[in-house]
């Protein structure tokens, strides 16, 4: 408060320092691998979208060897980007801990590894079509736990440096992408429907991978916004 009886005093505020200014006092060399690690994340996010975008209506529309090849770099690009996306959440560990977003960092990680390890092992059993499928499987659930995690730890920190217009957008991101996950699932029975049921759920698929899509964008939307917001 400011000395009443003395005009000439310079005012003083009671109002204490937000979060993000004591961190980056605190907590500076914490402060950039946080920012560091959003920046990796995002560029394999950018990566994986790039990979859709390019080589997926490529891969739809090629035959015999040149799909093959299509296909190993496909599975390649994917692999490098995941690799990316998991060192950048590993450096977002460095988190305070009163934020309160440590543990979903340390869970996306741990689920990101995971969903490589599935990766590489159900590319190398593709001989044996049951334990590929396994392995599939395995893969799509760490991958949509792992991303989860981590859009609740981009809610978390944002919430932390008191941004929570960004909070709201990483809740967005992760309601659109649990819908479209149940659709993809609900969908993917559509083989074993009768033919009328099939059709509808065929379509339900359908529509759940392009909200997965948008989902995908939104995280990556999240992701950058949080990481503009974060000033070293």
């Amino acid at each position: 408060m400011s000395d009443s009886s003395n005009p000439f005093a310079s005012p003083q505020t009671d109002a204490v320092a937000r979060p993000e200014v004591v961190w980056a006092a605190e907590q500076p060399e914490a402060l950039r691998k946080v920012k560091l690690g959003l920046t990796l994340v995002y560029i394999g996010i950018c990566g994986m979208l790039l990979c859709v975008a390019v080589l997926a209506p490529l891969l739809m529309f090629s035959l015999g060897a040149s799909r093959i090849e299509l296909v190993a770099l496909l599975g390649l690009a994917v692999l490098v980007f995941s690799v990316v996306m998991l060192v950048g959440q590993i450096f977002c560990i460095a988190v305070p801990a009163e934020s309160g977003a440590r543990p979903f960092a340390i869970s996306a990680v741990v689920l990101e590894v995971v969903c490589l390890l599935a990766m590489v092992l159900g590319t190398i059993a593709t001989v044996v079509g049951m334990l590929a499928t396994v392995g599939a499987i395995g893969q799509a659930l760490a991958n949509v736990g792992s991303v989860t995690c981590f859009l609740l730890f981009l809610r978390k920190v944002a919430q932390y440096i008191e941004r929570p217009d960004i909070a709201a957008r990483a809740m967005r991101a992760l309601i659109v992408g649990v819908l479209s996950t149940i659709a993809i699932a609900v969908g993917a029975m559509g083989p074993f429907a009768p033919p009328t049921q099939g059709e509808f759920l065929g379509w339900l698929a359908i529509l759940g991978m392009l909200g997965a899509l948008v989902a995908f964008v939104m995280y990556a939307n999240t992701v950058t916004y949080l990481r503009k917001a974060i000033t070293v």
